[in-house]
């Protein structure tokens, strides 16, 4: 009993003199709890100075005000001292929102009221942000700040929402998504470590790289000997986060490679017909190799997700009174029936897609997503091809994104495995990238629902005239923008049987895996929404 006496009079001796030493000792620790977090005692032109600073920076609102009043004071004198206007009262704490007067000034009027015995506090209205939430992968061009065109687009903070952050992430990210990229272009390089790593070319496919096509020089390996193709695929789906190169905006799309285009950067629309055949054709039989007793069967993991973007970053010329290639024309035809996005360069011309005399395809064809090029200042480049004045802006499926100075991978075997190019097909590649995004986000999408998910995360006020024009025609694409739509089901809405397969589990009985049509909400809709739930 006396030694646990003893131990307890010991604690409380010490409790004590550590107590009186911290007291004693230098400043005391700041009282940090609710009732004490005031500001420090400073003169009123201290106050003026500090609110002054802050409405420099934006940090409050100008014209507005919150007061509590000491107590047992009136409101009435203090509204008519101050030509104050009543926004709202908190009575649940006591608290005024009042507006200034036109007039008035916000730093000179918050000093004299804090001088004011009948007023306990008297304060700025602070403006709040949501935290910068985004990715910042660990590719050092990307780290070095080269990659500027990410920046302009909000692709690190569209990364958040897809593919996620991996350091967040509780399960690691996909390697792959459900989201292939078919290339046309003059190949790319299977040696490069930021697209590559295995250096393997694989005839059969890896999980991330399907086995391509050389159409130039019929064979099955479509390496790249002029560069073109590999920096546009840098740009879409090369090796991000992987602590060198550069950052790919999706991240982990599968890569469809083929080689429509020489060394030269030339090619044909034969050539391309048959590359927009293989592609398609290459994709489908990916997704309908499963077999629904063996999902590991299939290299997609959802395969009834599986979805489709052609990305062209080239373009031709012809007559209008000859018209396209039919050919061509048929095989675009032929993958957008078997709902492929298809994304064109608008080229870089510095003239109409269509002047009257001429057109330019591919990006003119029906259903073909054309985009034109803007530079790091969010302005057009002055040689971009624009829409004619035949189209109509607000409806037409055109675009703009980063096309001048964009860093890319390029091939090892004539480069230092990077470069810096510029023209409309790197913007093409923006989309192409954006586009995989939105539809690994949102796999219930149609190809002409991504493109009005692109339209209305475009920003039609940056180029141009305010709304969509002739220039930028929906603007400048906008990945955060376009992964935060919101969307409602419409399932009795025209409803598609997606597929149908007999399972003798159940007796024979047969299984219809049906598809219903969203429909992406406005913004009034969303605000209608959001005040309707509970």
């Amino acid at each position: 009993m006396i030694s646990r006496l003893y131990v307890l009079l010991l604690t409380i001796l010490i409790g004590v003199m550590l107590l009186a030493g911290c007291t004693a000792g230098g400043p005391a620790s700041p009282d940090r709890s609710m009732d004490t977090l005031v500001g420090t005692a400073i003169s009123a032109q201290q106050v003026e100075a500090v609110v002054t600073d802050l409405l420099a920076d934006d940090s409050v609102l100008p014209g507005e005000i919150s007061l509590k009043l000491a107590e047992g004071q009136e409101i009435d004198p203090i509204v008519e001292q101050w030509n104050l206007t009543l926004l709202d009262y908190m009575e649940f704490i006591d608290f005024y929102h009042f507006a200034l007067a036109p007039d008035a000034n916000l730093a000179k009027t918050i000093a004299e009221m804090r001088g004011d015995p009948r007023i306990e506090v008297a304060e700025p209205v602070y403006r709040t942000h949501m935290c910068a939430l985004r990715v910042d992968p660990n590719d050092t061009r990307f780290t070095s700040g080269e990659q500027w065109y990410l920046e302009n687009l909000d692709v690190p903070e569209a990364w958040v929402l897809q593919p996620g952050d991996p350091a967040a992430s509780p399960d690691p990210l996909p390697t792959e998504s459900d989201v292939a990229v078919a290339i046309l272009d003059t190949g790319f390089d299977y040696h490069h470590p930021d697209l590559n790593p295995t250096g393997v070319i694989d005839p059969q496919d890896n999980a991330r790289i399907f086995a391509g096509r050389d159409f130039v020089n019929g064979d099955a390996n479509p390496q790249d000997d002029n560069g073109h193709g590999t920096m546009v695929t840098g740009m879409i789906a090369g090796q991000t986060n992987n602590g060198e190169g550069l950052a790919s905006i999706s991240w982990n799309a599968r890569i469809i490679p083929v080689k429509v285009l020489d060394q030269n950067g030339v090619g044909n629309s034969v050539l391309t017909a048959d590359g927009i055949w293989f592609a398609v054709n290459t994709f489908m039989d990916k997704k309908n190799a499963l077999d629904p007793f063996d999902p590991e069967g299939s290299l997609f993991y959802n395969p009834y997700n599986a979805r489709l973007v052609i990305n062209m970053s080239y373009t031709y010329e012809t007559p209008n009174s000859l018209g396209p290639s039919q050919m061509e024309l048929n095989a675009v035809k032929y993958a957008i029936d078997h709902g492929a996005l298809i994304v064109a360069a608008a080229g870089d011309g510095a003239r109409p897609l269509d002047n009257g005399i001429t057109s330019i395809y591919p990006a003119s064809y029906p259903g073909v997503v054309a985009v034109g090029a803007t530079d790091q200042a969010n302005q057009l480049v002055p040689d971009t091809n624009t829409l004619p004045l035949s189209a109509n802006p607000a409806t037409a499926a055109f675009f703009v994104a980063p096309g001048k100075d964009i860093l890319s991978t390029m091939p090892m075997d004539f480069s230092q495995g990077y470069g810096v190019g510029s023209g409309t097909s790197f913007s093409a590649a923006c989309v192409s990238g954006i586009a995989a995004l939105i539809w690994a986000q949102f796999p219930f999408l149609s190809p002409s629902e991504v493109i009005d998910t692109l339209a209305e995360g475009a920003d039609a006020n940056v180029v141009g005239s305010l709304g969509a024009d002739y220039v930028s025609g929906r603007g400048l694409v906008n990945a955060l923008a376009s992964l935060q739509r919101n969307f409602e089901p419409n399932p009795t809405e025209n409803p598609i049987i997606v597929r149908a397969f007999t399972n003798p589990i159940l007796h024979g009985d047969i299984i219809f895996v049906i598809k219903s049509h969203y429909r992406l909400m406005s913004a009034t809709t969303q605000v209608q929404a959001n005040l309707h739930t509970d």
